[in-house]
């Protein structure tokens, strides 16, 4: 059974937040590239990737439109390969607990029906 997911969280994601905040973060990525030494961004990014696990926790479908967006996963795997440490550890966290764990789920169900 999974949990109730909180009244802010549903809001936010409903008025878009969850897709602006995933724009955010690639477009940044974009902007700045990958090997970004610029503490606003690396700041930018680490708080964006905390905001997607507070927006991902336990709910399915936010993982779900996360992962249909190309462009985000492109950014995260960007990231993993960023020379900062904690930025890479935020990003491989939010990456193995919620996107993978979820795309791994889709294909598995795709292969199997």
């Amino acid at each position: 059974m999974s949990e109730p997911v909180p009244l802010a969280v549903l809001s936010m994601c409903l008025l878009g937040g969850l897709q602006a905040v995933a724009e955010l973060l690639s477009r940044d990525n974009e902007v700045s590239g990958s090997d970004t030494h610029n503490a606003f961004s690396l700041t930018l990014r680490r708080y964006a990737c905390m905001t997607l696990t507070n927006l991902t926790y336990a709910d399915s479908t936010n993982k779900t439109v996360l992962c249909a967006m190309p462009i985000v996963l492109r950014a995260l795997v960007s990231q993993l390969r960023s020379p900062e440490e904690e930025l890479r550890q935020v990003t491989q966290q939010f990456s193995v607990e919620s996107l993978l764990l979820m795309w791994y789920r889709n294909v598995c169900q795709h292969l199997n029906g």
